[in-house]
This record gives structure tokens, C-alpha cells and sequence, in this order.
């Protein structure tokens, strides 16, 4: 059998003729019959617990609309033409505009890439920002959640009286989705905010919260916080979106931050949770390719999901270019501590993707990992997983570890397939 899949901005045929193929992880289909720009316009025109973006926002406020960074797809050529009209349309003039982009504890990005985010056009028409999470002058304090985290965000979000977010949504391995308020929390955020908040995903055993789950946010702690975080901010509208598995809109909802995102949030869970009846020795799974497999850290996303359909001591193989290395300054130094030294300095000096290298080491303990990337092989055998330079490679280490009758998944894009086994639910 062969299979097309993803890696960086590549397609890489991959042979499989051993095994038992127990099936192929796929997005379930939903038929669209509006075009992208139509369901922008329809949602625009019915908010969710919001007033329309034309009463929303009046002639003179000064508005701020945050965007999703390089490690996201955005469809901002469609929204983007059709937000700032509107706001035309209310007399908003251009040097009222901001455009941030929200890159949380992201890497900053050159002028040639935000160009190609937001087009030239209005690269050039607007005054553009980025976040920064390491500088400290970027941000200032806006107080401080119930649960105690000091909220620092970009100072340009004091100097605006309304703020439009547009993002997709997906799921998160321990917010439960992506969007909506992460595009404020962690998206425009100062880096110890964004410690203090990721740290509520793990327990005082050094283990990740049990209600911190992909596709899961009732109870959960790091999304009950970032929620309140909302309550400092200068009125919010936000646009969500439900990308399929290519990267068009097939749903959006817009209006109150929190309700339009729990909306969108449902609609990704019927598209992209998928049961099984069980568990397999091998799953072989593309992150989807360019931009979900930019770094190490986003790779992480697509190998969780992948987690969930292997068995303990089974093996995943997972394509991941990461071009942009490891993308975290702090992931690699929690691999430096023996567990006992490693428990008592996440609980004293947590800092960020604490979370993820946690995650990393328990699937690194339960199953073998193998990732097809350019990451240096010092990294994976630091980190507890192996490397290697490409898929024929990969499948031979893979198969010296199975057994003659193995079973096996293939997960086109595990950045955005959630499975979850039946009898479990």
C-alpha cells in the first residue's frame, strides 16, 4: 500500500506491505455549500451574544485587531478584506487601525513573512506589531485572575477601545482548543503571565491535571484562567474559524470572545474526534505538514493526538521537518535533571513548555517515537526519541521493534485528528 504524506511544504510517498492496516484516521466530512467569504459574511451578520461588528465598534474608537502568527493558518487574503470593510463602512480610518500579531512565546517573525500573512496591501496601508512575550517594556499590568495570575499583555491593548480576534480553532493538548482567548492569553501576553497560567496544567505530583485535555474544557484550570483574564480587557469581538483538513473555512462564528469559541469549538469536535475500536502497535501519521510541523514544539500537538491511538509500547512514526528547530529556549534544559531534581524545580521555578517536556517523556516512557525530521539527532536523543532522515529509515527502526503481525493506523494530518477510543467514552 501507498500513501501521500505531508512534510514541510513537501508530499513524500510512503510504501507499508507489512502489518495489519486497521485504518486510515480521517476528519469526517462535512458538506459545505457556501463559499469562505459567504460564511464569513453570514456570521458576521448573526454574532453570538454580541451586538453586530457595525454597533459593536463606533466612529472613533481606535481598534485593534489581533492575528494569528506564522504557526497558524489564518485565511486572513478572505477575512481580512471583509472586516476592514465594515470598518470603513462605520468611518473607522486607517490610522485608527492596528494590526498586532499574536505570537504568545513564539518566535518573532521577519518582514517578509509577516508580509506574506497579511499581503503587501496592507502590510504597507497599516501600522503592523508583533508580540514580543520577552520584553518587558511591550507590556504593562492589568491586575490579576482569581486564581492569582498577574495579567501583563501588550501595552497596546490599553491604548485601544476595541479589539477584533480572528483565528481558527483547534485542539489543544491541555487548553482544549486553541482560538479564541489564546488569541489575547497567551497570544498577547508578557512570558511570566504565560508561565503562570501553563503552569496550572500540572499537578503538585509533577503530573499534567487531569481536566487539562485536548478537546476538553469544563474544569479545566489553564482555560477557567485565561477566561478571566477577558474581564481586564477593553471590549472584545472575536472571529472563529473551522478549517478543513486543506486549509479552506468551512465554519465560523463571531461575536462574544467566550460564546463564539465554545461554538466553534463543538463544530471541531464532531469534524476532527474520531472513535476507534482500539488501540494499535504502529500509527504512522504526518502533522499535516507546513506550519504544523514548524518546530518541535508544534510537532508535540500532532504526536499527542497520534498517542491516543497506540498501544502502551507501541511505536509511532511521525513526519515533522521542524525547519525552525526546537522553537522554545527553555524545552531542551528540563532534560538536564534527574526526576527527582526535575519535580521539585517545576513546582519551584516553572518556566515555559515545562508542560511539554513533561508530555514529551511520559509518551517517550510508554511507546517508541520516531520522528522523519531535519531536527539534529543530539535533540531526539536528548529529548528520548529517535530521528532519522527519512520514512524508509524510520519504518526499518520501527519494525525491529514489532512483532511479525502488527497492527497499524495511518493519520494523514494528526495536528487536527483526535482519536479517542469508544469504550472509553
Amino acid at each position: 500500500m501507498n500513501i501521500l504524506l505531508k512534510y514541510g511544504r513537501e508530499k513524500i510517498t510512503v510504501k507499508l506491505n507489512d502489518g495489519n492496516f486497521i485504518g486510515h484516521l480521517k476528519p469526517k466530512k462535512i458538506n459545505v455549500e457556501k463559499s469562505e467569504r459567504q460564511i464569513i459574511i453570514d456570521s458576521l451578520k448573526n454574532p453570538v451574544k454580541s451586538h453586530k461588528l457595525s454597533e459593536f465598534i463606533e466612529k472613533n474608537d481606535k481598534v485593534l485587531i489581533a492575528i494569528p502568527d506564522k504557526t497558524r493558518i489564518s485565511r486572513l487574503s478572505i477575512i481580512l478584506p471583509i472586516i476592514l470593510k465594515e470598518l470603513k463602512d462605520i468611518g473607522i480610518t486607517k490610522e485608527n487601525i492596528k494590526i498586532i500579531f499574536s505570537n504568545g512565546s513564539h518566535s518573532s517573525m521577519d518582514e517578509n513573512e509577516k508580509k506574506s500573512i497579511l499581503g503587501e496591501k496592507y502590510y504597507n496601508l497599516f501600522k503592523i506589531f508583533e508580540n514580543n512575550a520577552f520584553d518587558e517594556k511591550q507590556h504593562v499590568y492589568f491586575g490579576k485572575t482569581k486564581r492569582g495570575t498577574s495579567i501583563f499583555l501588550n501595552k497596546i491593548l490599553a491604548d485601544s477601545d476595541k479589539i477584533i480576534t480572528i483565528g481558527s480553532v483547534t485542539h489543544h493538548y491541555f487548553a482544549g482548543f486553541g482560538g479564541g482567548v489564546k488569541m489575547i492569553m497567551p497570544g498577547l501576553a508578557y512570558y511570566k503571565t504565560i508561565e503562570q497560567n501553563h503552569k496550572r496544567s500540572i499537578t503538585k505530583n509533577v503530573k499534567l491535571n487531569k481536566y487539562c485535555k485536548s478537546g476538553e474544557l469544563e474544569n479545566n484550570p489553564v482555560y477557567e484562567d485565561l477566561i478571566d483574564v477577558m474581564n481586564y480587557c477593553p471590549p472584545i469581538f472575536s472571529l472563529n474559524l473551522l478549517l478543513d483538513e486543506k486549509g479552506k473555512i468551512i465554519f465560523a462564528s463571531s461575536g462574544n470572545v467566550i460564546e463564539s469559541h465554545k461554538k466553534t469549538a463543538f463544530q471541531v469536535n464532531k469534524k476532527y474526534r474520531i472513535g476507534i475500536n482500539e488501540k494499535a502497535d504502529l500509527v504512522i501519521c504526518s502533522t499535516g505538514g507546513y506550519p504544523k510541523d514548524i518546530n518541535l514544539i508544534q510537532t508535540h500537538k500532532s504526536i499527542h493526538n497520534a498517542y491516543q491511538a497506540v498501544k502502551h509500547n507501541g511505536v509511532i512514526i511521525c513526519l515533522a521537518e521542524c525547519i525552525d528547530g526546537i522553537g522554545s529556549k527553555t524545552f531542551l534544559d528540563w532534560f538536564n535533571y534527574d526526576n527527582i531534581i526535575l519535580k521539585k524545580k517545576i513546582l519551584t521555578d516553572y518556566s515555559l513548555n515545562a508542560q511539554t517536556a513533561i508530555s514529551f517523556m511520559e509518551k517517550c516512557k510508554n511507546v517508541k517515537i520516531i520522528l522523519v525530521t531535519k531536527l539534529n539527532p543530539s535533540i531526539a536523543n536528548k529529548v528520548g526519541f529517535t530521528s532519522s532522515k527519512n520514512f524508509d529509515e524510520a519504518y526499518k527502526i520501527a519494525l525491529s521493534y514489532l512483532k511479525k503481525d502488527f497492527s497499524y493506523y495511518v493519520i494523514d494530518n494528526s495536528s487536527l485528528v483526535l482519536p479517542y477510543l469508544k469504550t472509553n467514552r
